[in-house]
């Protein structure tokens, strides 16, 4: 379990359904909801909690997108109910790449996303319970 101390927002985006391709592009409805993102412009509409799971982190959105299509395929009845989107690090500085992390949620409680992770951890899928901005 963990807390976020970053200044990132959900971004609700959907992941692509067949990214197995390593070289797929980021599809343009990704693209534009992450350019909204940077400019400032998206917020998420989640549900009242700001505690969801976090399954992974890259500077690549595409391999989160393979990501979330593996352990959705295999998991879902663990992680079915909850809404997949994708939260940007920009740096302050401007130096450095920007760094996407995949979520799901919103999560009810910290317990009920332990419980998750716990049962992706036992099947060897790392996960974090995080609080959103």
């Amino acid at each position: 379990m963990g807390n976020s101390s970053n200044n990132s927002s959900p971004v609700l985006i959907t992941p692509k359904e067949d990214a197995a391709d390593k070289n797929a592009v980021v599809s343009a409805e990704t693209e534009a909801l992450l350019k909204e993102f940077r400019d400032g412009k998206a917020f998420a509409n989640v549900d009242e909690s700001n505690i969801s799971i976090e399954l992974g982190t890259d500077e690549d959105v595409n391999n989160l997108e393979k990501l979330w299509n593996d352990i959705s395929k295999n998991y879902s009845a663990a992680i079915g109910k909850y809404q997949p989107f994708y939260s940007v690090d920009t740096p302050a500085d401007g130096q450095g790449r920007e760094v996407f992390h995949l979520r799901i949620g919103p999560v009810k409680s910290l317990d009920e996303g332990d419980n998750i992770c716990s049962q992706l951890g036992r099947n060897g899928i790392f996960c974090s319970v995080v609080r959103i901005q």
